[in-house]
């Protein structure tokens, strides 16, 4: 679409304006997810981090899947590793943990809920909008072990020293 396109075409106008500005609010959102994770990584703090903090620092490029890889925000397409990853470092069903899925902003989306409803969401800081968790299912995940990308987190978050 070029200059003069928009100028006789009013849609067209509002329809570049509504991609720019998504365009715009999705680099926000990767950048303050970013800072984020490089916070949890600077963290000079001598207090233990929390297992999600652990977690969010160990993702990585390489263990997304299409059509994520490459994403510039850090946590879109790692909801489902990291959720996998903290059920089963956290006790998984023995200790009252259930799989969660709703879709969001377009997206699956998958998080924890413990037996007394608390929500552990290690990466929902990669939408624009609240996730609404009153929305989502219990969905049991695709293997009963850790699958490949979730043992990969298991390993880098116990060699970092997260856990045992």
């Amino acid at each position: 679409m070029n200059v003069g396109d928009i100028a006789e075409s009013p849609e067209a106008a509002r329809g570049l304006m509504r991609a720019q500005i998504q365009k715009a609010k999705d680099e926000a959102l990767a950048e303050v997810a970013r800072l984020d994770i490089i916070d949890v990584k600077r963290s000079g703090d001598s207090r233990p981090m929390s297992i999600e903090k652990r977690i969010a620092a160990c993702l990585s490029d390489d263990l997304r899947k299409a059509p994520y890889k490459g994403d510039k925000n850090p946590l879109r397409g790692h909801c489902y590793v990291a959720s996998e990853a903290y059920y089963h470092l956290s006790g998984g069903k023995r200790a009252g943990l259930k799989p969660m899925f709703v879709t969001h902003e377009g997206a699956p989306h998958w998080f924890i809920v413990d037996s007394k409803g608390r929500v552990t969401d290690i990466t929902a800081k990669q939408f624009a909008t609240k996730v609404p968790y009153h929305l989502a299912k219990g969905k049991g995940f695709l293997t009963g072990k850790p699958s490949a990308r979730a043992a990969e987190v298991i390993r880098r978050v116990k060699a970092a020293g997260g856990v045992k």
